[in-house]
């Protein structure tokens, strides 16, 4: 009697602590949500010490803003395929493509063979006044080699404020030795519709969409009237 007695009483105690600590446990479970929705960016100071650990303990000198910019661009890159982190020389240059409207020499440039390479100036802009050739390599800016420039870069160094100069070094077939040329950035207003008559006496015109911009729109209406009215008189 005694000893189922005793037996009892350790069942009850164990009982007890067994309760005991599983509410310890929900009750720290709970305090960890609290904080947690009390201070949902705390997974940012796990961020702030890496950051740290890298800026202080690498061996390399490291740019802040590049390691800031590239955990942005990770983040964004769990998310889905569509979502990204405009950086701000990236958000520039989509501004002027949707405006149409820059400071700069009028270039539209491409890399071919390794060389930074003129497609076409935009028409009246500095570059078309310079003179400058479809197929012309640009060889410097401002002193400074375009050989392991990227087209950012390369677009970057040309645009500035109007009425500022800027140096090119142009070497073109036919040419014994490359040119210096100096121009003068000014406003460059890039057209986004193309027209072309192709045949008068049949009435047929060509109308080109090269780009979507803020006035795409009201472009292709001009474009299509102006092809009515050359072609109907």
């Amino acid at each position: 009697m005694r000893r189922s007695s005793r037996l009892g009483r350790l069942a009850l105690v164990a009982a007890l602590a067994t309760a005991f600590l599983a509410g310890l446990g929900v009750d720290h479970v709970a305090s960890a949500a609290r904080r947690n929705q009390a201070q949902p960016y705390r997974p940012l100071d796990v961020f702030a010490d890496v950051l740290a650990h890298v800026e202080n303990s690498y061996v390399e000198e490291v740019d802040e803003k590049d390691l800031v910019y590239g955990a942005i661009d990770g983040m964004m890159a769990r998310l889905d395929p569509h979502s990204v982190f405009m950086r701000p020389d990236v958000y520039r240059q989509m501004r002027d493509d949707t405006t149409g409207e820059f400071d700069g020499l009028g270039l539209e440039l491409t890399i071919q063979d390794g060389d930074l390479t003129v497609i076409s100036p935009v028409v009246e802009s500095p570059g078309e006044r310079a003179g400058i050739h479809p197929g012309d390599r640009i060889l410097s800016i401002d002193g400074t080699t375009t050989r392991e420039m990227t087209l950012a870069e390369a677009t970057r160094r040309m645009k500035g404020s109007a009425g500022t100069k800027v140096v090119l070094e142009i070497m073109r077939e036919g040419f014994t030795a490359p040119q210096k040329l100096v121009l003068v950035r000014d406003r460059i207003r890039t057209q986004s519709v193309d027209l072309k008559i192709l045949d008068a006496e049949r009435r047929y015109a060509y109308v080109r969409i090269r780009t979507f911009q803020e006035r795409t729109d009201k472009s292709l209406t001009k474009a299509l009237d102006d092809a009515r009215t050359q072609l109907h008189g």
